[in-house]
């Protein structure tokens, strides 16, 4: 059996399809949020901050309605200005060349009315932050227009240049674009600042040998190789001993620091004790000169250091007291040409090459949860520094960067 419809049904039907679909968004743009001005003159065509809209590609040689035209600059624009009175639901119309095609869109229009706001501020801020409005409590009449309120244009750069003193007070403004209104909020600045300190180096005789005996061993068997293998005038010893270098170093300050709105300034303590330990092994292979008395070499070094440190800092109290166990490493291996008179008692000039090696970093902490952080990082730059020594006791030394630090994550 096949369907029939009556003449009329088929009208509406057609009727229907020709009729274009209402689309959000489109060629009408997304939708708009604007203030009604208050304390300001209203423009020609409303008495809103005008907003724009449409889109900024709106294809050309069609035709663009735009309904209700309350408010608008220009219906017949794709592009208009709108500035209605009250919250408003543009439709636009967009018809193609010779009726071939129509289509809708529509676009809403929200309209706010800031009558007040206040601004409260945090109790303190820290010397050289760059403020935002987040950075303040903003309460709004009506309530949820907090977005309308606005850092004053000349204090918004200011703010980043808050002079580092112990404590200031300084005067921010607030305006809105949708008001005249104007409020200040005076805020407290404090730099941080250390209180009293107090430092010291502490002589140690640890055996460092002990410690890394097996990378001393090596690095003696490895410059042992070398001398084997370069013929040297008789009585000449290329390499010097490998020197360990160690030292103890402890410091403790107390410091007040601006914990913003949980405590205010707060008196915190910071404690740290490192520990350094060096291997240092120098070979010089001459190549010209006068038999124990001077000489032109190649001179290469090996320098490897591990400082593992133990620090205690309390910020604030919200945070609690935060230890941390911390291993960093540096490799430093060096090529370049000396010249020596009487063993470098009397000169050592160097011109070197120094490659600087920074294997992963090992890190345990206990905030916010106990942890441990590797950096997994190898880090390299290159340095060429020229040194000279007179007389063991007159020293000069003068290094630039040829190529900047660079890291790669292995893992």
């Amino acid at each position: 059996m096949k369907n029939t419809y009556s003449l009329p049904v088929l009208f509406l039907f057609a009727m229907f399809w020709m009729l274009p679909p209402v689309m959000a968004d489109g060629l009408a743009g997304p939708n708009q949020e604007t203030c009604k001005e208050t304390g300001f003159a209203p423009n020609s065509f409303g008495n809103a901050k005008p907003v724009k809209l449409g889109v900024s590609n709106a294809p050309g040689g069609l035709c663009y309605y735009w309904s209700p035209q309350t408010g608008l600059s220009d219906p017949h624009s794709p592009n208009p200005m709108a500035s209605p009175g009250e919250t408003t639901t543009y439709t636009l119309t967009v018809v193609y060349p010779n009726f071939s095609k129509e289509d809708a869109y529509s676009v809403t229009v929200t309209v706010n009315i800031l009558n007040d706001f206040t601004v409260t501020p945090h109790c303190c801020y820290r010397a050289g932050q760059t403020l935002t409005i987040k950075d303040f409590d903003i309460t709004t009449d009506p309530p949820g227009l907090e977005r309308m309120i606005n850092l004053s244009p000349s204090q918004a750069d200011k703010s980043s240049f808050i002079p580092l003193v112990s404590q200031s007070t300084q005067t921010i403004t607030f305006t809105s674009d949708c008001s005249n209104l104007v409020r200040t909020a005076n805020i407290t600045v404090i730099d941080d600042r250390v209180i009293k300190s107090i430092s010291a180096t502490l002589p140690t005789k640890y055996d460092w040998v002990k410690t890394f005996g097996k990378i001393t061993e090596n690095a003696e068997k490895w410059f042992q190789f070398i001398q084997g293998k370069i013929p040297l005038p008789a009585g000449v010893a290329p390499c010097a001993p490998a020197v360990p270098e160690t030292s103890l170093d402890a410091s403790y300050s107390e410091q007040e620091n601006c914990c913003g709105s949980t405590a205010c300034i707060v008196t915190g303590d910071k404690f740290q004790v490192s520990y350094k330990s060096c291997f240092k092994g120098q070979c010089d292979f001459p190549v010209a000169g006068i038999p124990f008395l001077a000489s032109v070499n190649v001179r290469i070094k090996a320098d490897i250091c591990l400082a593992p440190n133990v620090s205690m800092e309390e910020k604030c109290e919200s945070e609690g007291k935060k230890f941390c166990f911390n291993v960093p490493t540096e490799v430093q291996l060096s090529g370049g040409a000396s010249v020596t008179a009487y063993g470098g008692a009397a000169l050592d000039a160097s011109l070197l090459f120094i490659a600087k090696i920074t294997p992963p970093v090992l890190k345990v902490c206990n905030k916010p949860e106990i942890k441990i952080f590797v950096d997994g990082s190898l880090c390299f730059q290159v340095d060429v520094a020229a040194e000279i020594k007179l007389i063991s006791l007159i020293k000069i030394k003068n290094s630039v960067t040829i190529i900047p630090k660079q890291c790669k994550t292995l893992f």
